[in-house]
């Protein structure tokens, strides 16, 4: 968060990451609401955040796990 407020930079969201590589994703929907962005934008915006954190936290260690590099 104070890399994000040094850079001026707005995130979309956090993901917390237990000891277990188990993940959770929270959107910070009121400031996507509050952004000027039109209505589709925001939907395709909270999704994008959505299969980045999946990605990230999911596919990326499960091809770690199988030998594979991303």
């Amino acid at each position: 968060m104070a890399y994000c407020r040094e850079k001026r930079l707005r995130p979309l969201g956090l993901v917390i990451v237990a000891e277990d590589g188990q993940y959770a994703d929270y959107s910070d929907s009121d400031y996507v609401s509050d952004s000027h962005v039109s209505l589709p934008d925001q939907s395709s915006a909270t999704k994008l955040f959505q299969a980045h954190a999946h990605f990230w936290f999911c596919v990326v260690p499960w091809l770690a796990e199988q030998g594979i590099n991303a």
